[in-house]
C-alpha cells in the first residue's frame, strides 16, 4: 500500500518552513481533539457498545502501519492519547460543544496562519485525504526536525 508514502511526500511539499511545522504541531492535535469530541457527542455514540470515536481510530491503524511499523505504532499511541483527552473533555467539561468549536477554530486558524507565512494554500484544499496523513506527518517530521536542530547546535 503506497497510499501513505506517496501522500506523505506530497503533503511534506506543502510544509517546508519551520513556522508551518510549528503551527501544525499545535493545530493538528487541536483539530483531531475537536473532531473526536464532535463524534463522541453525536446521536449515534456507539456501535455495539463501542464508542464511535475509538472505532474511527481503529480504521486508521492499517493506513499508518502500512507506512512503517515504527511510525505506525508511534502515531497510534499519539492518537490514542489525543482520543483519551477528547473523551475526558467531552464527559467532564461543562460545555463540550463550546470546547469543540473553540478547538476547531483555533486549529484551523493556526494552520491557515502557517500556510499564509509559507505563501501557499493548505494541502487539504487539494486532497481531502491529507486529513488522515497530517498526524503521520507530525510523527515523521518531529524526529527529522530534532536531528536537524541537533546538527545545527553542534555546528555552532
Amino acid at each position: 500500500m503506497n497510499y501513505p508514502k506517496n501522500n506523505l511526500k506530497q503533503y511534506q511539499a506543502y510544509h517546508t518552513q519551520f513556522i508551518t511545522f510549528v503551527t501544525h504541531f499545535f493545530g493538528i492535535p487541536l483539530l483531531f481533539i475537536a473532531l473526536q469530541i464532535m463524534i463522541s457527542l453525536g446521536f449515534y455514540r456507539s456501535l455495539f457498545f463501542f464508542p464511535l470515536h475509538w472505532l474511527g481510530l481503529c480504521f486508521l491503524i492499517p493506513v499508518y502501519f502500512s507506512y512503517s511499523i515504527l511510525f505506525g505504532s508511534v502515531t497510534l499511541i499519539y492518537l490514542s492519547l489525543l482520543t483519551y483527552v477528547a473523551t475526558y473533555l467531552s464527559v467532564n467539561f461543562p460545555s463540550p460543544c463550546f470546547l469543540c468549536f473553540t478547538f476547531f477554530l483555533a486549529g484551523v486558524l493556526l494552520q491557515v496562519y502557517g500556510h499564509q507565512c509559507e505563501g501557499n494554500k493548505p494541502a487539504l484544499l487539494d486532497n481531502l485525504a491529507y486529513v488522515f496523513i497530517a498526524p503521520l506527518f507530525l510523527m515523521v517530521e518531529i524526529p527529522s526536525r530534532l536531528k536537524e536542530s541537533l546538527k545545527n547546535l553542534k555546528k555552532s
